[in-house]
C-alpha cells in the first residue's frame, strides 16, 4: 500500500491489512529538507527509514522467514523487507 504513507504512524496503520508499504515522496522530502538546510542527507534518511522499520517489525509483522528475506534479494514476492 502507498500513497500517502508518510510517518511511521502511517506505515504502521496500513501494516495491519496491506502486504507491504511503500513510502517515496516522503523520503524524497527528507532528502530535499537535509539538503536544503546544507546537511548530508544520508543520515537524515537513515533515520526515517529506521523510525519506520520501528513501527513495522513488531506484532503487526514480525520478522520475516529466510524464505522472505530470499524473495526479497531475489526481488521476488509482494513483500518489501526493510533491515536496518
Amino acid at each position: 500500500m502507498g500513497f500517502g504513507i508518510a510517518t511511521p504512524a502511517d506505515a504502521r496503520a496500513v501494516a495491519g491489512f496491506a502486504d507491504g508499504v511503500v513510502v517515496g515522496s516522503a523520503a524524497v522530502r527528507v532528502i530535499e529538507r537535509a539538503v536544503g538546510e546544507g546537511r548530508d542527507p544520508v543520515p537524515a534518511l537513515e533515520a526515517f527509514v529506521r523510525d519506520l522499520r520501528a513501527a513495522l517489525v513488531d506484532e503487526a509483522w514480525p520478522q520475516p522467514s529466510s524464505s522472505a528475506e530470499k524473495c526479497a534479494k531475489q526481488g521476488t514476492g509482494a513483500r518489501a523487507v526493510v533491515y536496518g
